[in-house]
């Protein structure tokens, strides 16, 4: 009796057959990396053969976004323009596996300096049931519209300059 990782569900109880052997195997609330415990079901007997089982483990292991025929895919809002603010700017971040959008729980999003104007990395680092580490890039322009406001009013000669006010 084969499974692959497309077989699993989030039902809390999975049976697999082939042949007249069944197997089932519980896994709790939703399909997550770790052990579950495998029972065979032997409801036949034949007086030409012997059945025999023995109880195992179906082991469930995190799914490598790195690996070379993943089916994760990571995207930056490209229709987006990031211009200087003054504030973090992080951008629209879309994750999936195949069509379907990876819960929030899976993974971590942590920015360099995104705040001035340059070149900037998105990390996404992947946990429970996935494993591995993707990085975009994004551009935050200059913003060509920002003059700070400098003012000599009640300044005299001598004076100790005063700090700009924005």
């Amino acid at each position: 009796v084969g499974l692959v990782g497309d077989d699993l569900t989030d039902e809390s109880k999975a049976l697999i057959t082939e042949g007249s052997l069944s197997c089932s195997y519980q896994q709790g609330d939703s399909c997550k990396e770790g052990g579950y415990d495998i029972t065979f079901d032997t409801q036949f007997s034949s007086g030409n053969y012997e059945v025999t089982t023995e109880t195992g483990k179906l082991t469930v292991k995190p799914k490598d976004v790195n690996a070379e025929n993943t089916t994760v895919t990571v995207t930056l809002d490209d229709s987006a323009s990031y211009t200087y603010t003054g504030s973090s700017i992080t951008p629209g971040i879309t994750i999936k596996d195949g069509e379907t959008a990876i819960a929030s729980s899976n993974y971590d999003i942590t920015y360099d300096d995104n705040i001035s104007a340059g070149e900037h990395t998105a990390t996404i680092t992947f946990k429970n049931n996935y494993k591995g580490k993707v990085t975009k890039e994004f551009t935050i322009k200059k913003n060509d519209s920002y003059t700070p406001i400098i003012s000599m009013s009640d300044w005299d000669y001598g004076d100790t300059a005063n700090a700009p006010s924005y």
